[in-house]
């Protein structure tokens, strides 16, 4: 997996469970600073109850016809990662 322009570019065949648990080595606990360092300025921030959804939009590489959209980290009220999503079109 690897990052080019802001854009996820998840590898073809991965399997997209994983996804819910590391991106890139960042997993649930990672510092918000060390996110940012990372994989640079979210798409977008949402804030949802007590915690900020982190939008970064990822496709599947090479491109494909893949309903993966965006991959979602959400940051808790300790600034550290609650738990990651993914952003996918029906």
């Amino acid at each position: 997996m690897t990052v080019s322009r802001g854009v996820i570019l998840v590898p073809f065949g991965a399997d997209t469970n994983s996804l819910y648990k590391s991106v890139l080595g960042i997993t649930v606990g990672t510092p918000q600073s060390e996110v940012w360092d990372r994989l640079g300025k979210p798409a977008d921030r949402q804030a949802v109850g007590r915690q900020i959804a982190w939008d970064y939009p990822a496709e599947v590489e090479p491109v494909c016809a893949s309903a993966l959209d965006y991959i979602v980290f959400f940051i808790g009220p300790d600034h550290r990662v609650a738990s990651i999503r993914l952003g996918m079109h029906g």
